[in-house]
């Protein structure tokens, strides 16, 4: 089964926003009309979207684009899986990017009756979680007689040139050495499946999630910690 990859714009694929890269071409073409963005605003960011887009003329062949994105793209594409832009930008400028770099074979982008946010696109992003792991464990099963193990892993932040443009705290971002020794010990004990990096009581991750904690509202959130590993579960 070839699962589809499917690609966010605004912060992923690119290093900007285009909402924002819209607004402020239309204030550097149309300095007093800046009283427009606000009418704009008032009908909905759906008309927002819209008419930055007809009133503005982005170059998409410069805009800052992600190099690590687009070669994750590439790899797909050569393992013949479908590739989707799904954007709460406009259509429009969604699909120039798309006939610019020439890698998409779907977008799915935001027009004059959908402002596809993130809500709107969660459940493709949850779907293809819940494949590959369902996928996982299909296979994990499958070939268990024949002595095979699969190991699913579920990284969390780590520090790449993807993450690089996020501006998380140091201490949630995860070195690649430490993430790539803990994959190779679970590869190595036949775990079925490694979340990592662990948020164990004795490190900054524990102690800089307690701070939050501490700031949260309690009816909301509690911490429990279990073999130094740190649970996050509904308050009841």
């Amino acid at each position: 089964m070839t699962l589809p990859l499917v690609v966010d714009l605004d912060g992923t694929l690119l290093r900007s926003d285009l909402l924002v890269e819209t607004g402020m071409a239309f204030i550097r073409r149309h300095p007093f009309q800046l009283y427009k963005t606000v009418g704009w605003l008032a009908q909905g960011k759906t008309v927002l979207k819209s008419q930055l887009a007809s009133a503005t003329d982005i170059d998409v062949n410069v805009l800052p684009y992600n190099p690590a994105v687009l070669e994750l793209i590439k790899i797909a594409k050569n393992e013949n899986r479908l590739i989707v832009l799904a954007t709460a930008s406009h259509y429009t400028l969604a699909e120039k990017i798309a006939e610019y770099l020439q890698l998409f074979d779907l977008v799915l982008a935001t027009n004059e009756e959908r402002n596809l946010t993130a809500e709107s696109k969660r459940h493709l992003y949850g779907t293809a979680k819940a494949a590959v792991s369902t996928f996982c464990e299909g296979l994990r099963a499958r070939l268990f007689k024949v002595g095979v193990s699969v190991t699913t892993i579920k990284p969390g932040f780590v520090q790449t040139p993807m993450t690089k443009e996020l501006n998380l705290p140091p201490l949630l971002i995860a070195q690649p050495e430490k993430v790539a020794l803990s994959i190779v010990k679970a590869v190595q004990n036949k775990t079925n499946t490694l979340y990592t990096p662990t948020l164990g009581t004795d490190n900054a991750y524990y102690q800089t999630f307690t701070k939050l904690y501490i700031q949260a509202d309690k009816s909301i959130v509690r911490f429990t910690a279990s073999d130094k590993t740190l649970y996050i579960q509904p308050h009841r």
